[in-house]
């Protein structure tokens, strides 16, 4: 059968969307090679991936590989749901290299033949010895891990948004358990919850005062976490005074992408406020040390973070107006220039050996660019910036990169009349 826009379309609400996945993944149409370049196998770099593509916070700001025609018309829950399968197939291809299609689908059955949650029910075992094939019952497994229910009622976006969050500790698990090959128990991921929750407690108790919202963000990921009643009010009491670093289990600490995801869950509970005073900073610091997070990877884990809030308008209501959240802005865009000035002389390196890209810049200092020219400059640029893994954040949802900033950088980088066809196509 001849593969048509049409029939490259994906309905992960529907029966065998993975195993059709699977299929143009088999045919040539989903490519993951070049999708997985040499540093995203280092813990730091894959994590900054991830909260690009926002499966971190439990929410899809963009496929890592494959965006189908219609996923306009998903809900949001699929969407999450078949970032969670990208995400887990991300981790296959760093553990082994390579794409094996029978044995990560035979390792995914594996890390969840014994667990799958739904809505608060004790974990469940899969019936391995039905008549199902293999993708149904991963199906039926990736719909009961974002099925989560909140029982929170609130007018605020934001928490509707987050209340995911939890669906990116399969990610982690998934990972240590092709590291290890532990077997994966609910315990486990009550474990990682808790030590989540804890993060979140210290980062509302930095400034010594818990706002609204930072009571807003634990109760949401409380109730998220759907944790036995002895561990959840362990937690409430803890949130009323402050948490220390000897009540985490440490034995979870031994993940690095965890321990990313647990600075992370803290930046993201300050940041909310979109100014951070010293005392926060400062225990953001000692977090980042506590949890062996050196200072350059802690100075890319806050860019990420703060990236996520101010580029997602459900996350942040009614900003446009507030004096934080320009002042925040102006900070980022600052670090961001920071870290572009250290990298420039190897990213004009790495442009000056792309004779396609240096024609059509060229060509710009005379002509304008068709659109398809254009576009073409763009994905080249996306191209390099994922070469450089202390540039990776830059890229945005959807392959977009931050060339205003370059261009502030780099004057020379491309030539006026680009960037002036540039302003009048976005005016």
């Amino acid at each position: 059968m001849p593969i048509t826009e049409k029939t490259i379309e994906l309905y992960p609400g529907s029966k065998d969307w993975i195993q059709k996945y699977l299929y143009l993944i088999d045919e040539g149409k989903i490519v993951l090679e070049k999708e997985t370049p040499d540093w995203a196998y280092v813990s730091s770099d894959l994590h900054l991936l991830f909260v690009r593509h926002g499966i971190l916070f439990g929410s899809s700001r963009s496929p890592i590989f494959f965006k189908a025609p219609n996923a306009n018309k998903w809900t949001k829950e699929e969407k999450v749901k078949f970032l969670l399968l990208e995400s887990l197939l991300f981790v296959h291809l760093c553990k082994h290299r390579k794409y094996e299609k029978e044995k990560f689908i035979e390792e995914l059955l594996d890390y969840y033949s014994s667990f799958a949650k739904e809505d608060g029910i004790p974990f469940l075992k899969f019936d391995f010895l039905s008549e199902k094939s293999p993708t149904i019952e991963l199906e039926k497994i990736l719909s009961s891990r974002v099925a989560i229910k909140s029982s929170i009622i609130s007018t605020n976006k934001w928490i509707k948004y987050i209340e995911n969050s939890f669906v990116f500790l399969d990610v982690i698990l998934f990972d240590h358990y092709l590291n290890e090959r532990p077997a994966v128990e609910e315990e486990d991921f009550e474990n990682l919850k808790f030590n989540t929750l804890l993060s979140i407690i210290q980062a509302s108790h930095a400034d010594e005062v818990v706002s609204n919202r930072e009571k807003n963000i634990f109760k949401t990921f409380l109730t998220a976490a759907s944790l036995p009643g002895e561990k959840k009010q362990l937690l409430k009491e803890k949130f009323k005074t402050n948490a220390e670093n000897e009540d985490y289990f440490s034995s979870y600490l031994t993940s690095e992408l965890f321990r990313f995801f647990l600075l992370d869950m803290s930046l993201l509970t300050i940041y909310t406020s979109y100014e951070v005073d010293d005392s926060e900073k400062q225990f953001l610091h000692e977090f980042s040390s506590f949890l062996n997070i050196d200072a350059d990877q802690y100075f890319k884990a806050s860019i990420a973070v703060q990236q996520f809030v101010l580029n997602n308008e459900d996350f942040v209501p009614a900003l446009v107006k507030n004096k934080s959240y320009e002042r925040m802005l102006n900070s980022l865009s600052n670090r961001w220039i920071k870290i572009l000035s250290r990298n420039k002389d190897k990213f004009v390196t790495e442009l000056l050996e792309s004779k396609e890209l240096m024609a059509l810049v060229s060509k710009a200092a005379v002509t304008e660019l068709t659109t398809e020219e254009k576009l073409k400059v763009k994905e080249q640029f996306k191209d390099l910036i994922k070469s450089m893994p202390s540039l990776a954040v830059f890229m945005l949802p959807g392959g977009a990169i931050l060339l205003p900033l370059l261009l502030k950088v780099i004057p020379g980088l491309l030539p006026s009349s680009f960037r002036d066809n540039e302003i009048q196509e976005r005016k």
